[in-house]
């Protein structure tokens, strides 16, 4: 399998639990479940240790780093740009705190989870 069809599924592995890569105005953004929100991402170094676990890639190419950069050139080629992220980020936390567990809502005053959709 190329590289390309190898990272599609890698992606498809991190979506499955819970991840999302979105690339906005030549960003990249990263929801993490472990964080419960979109940070940005510069160079998607953490994503390396889910490349190490992810059953989609080749066993015996996962810790390699070479292996894992061109993974990388790959994810970032095919992320294409969401051009509404940004206004869809300030409509979905507005007034809203988030924590590990979930987001707190200032409004209702009550904890809710976050969807990362």
């Amino acid at each position: 399998a190329s590289h390309t069809d190898l990272a599609r599924a890698f992606l498809g592995w991190l979506d499955d639990r819970g991840h999302r890569l979105v690339r906005a105005e030549k960003k990249i953004y990263w929801y993490d479940p472990e964080h419960g929100v979109y940070l940005e991402s510069e160079k998607l170094r953490r994503v390396r240790r889910y490349m190490n676990a992810c059953p989609a890639l080749p066993k015996a190419n996962r810790g390699e780093t070479g292996f894992q950069s061109k993974l990388i050139v790959q994810i970032e080629g095919l992320l294409e740009d969401d051009r509404a992220f940004h206004d869809k980020i300030i409509d979905t936390t507005l007034r809203k705190i988030p924590f590990s567990n979930g987001v707190y809502c200032c409004e209702t005053q009550r904890l809710v989870d976050y969807d990362a959709d």
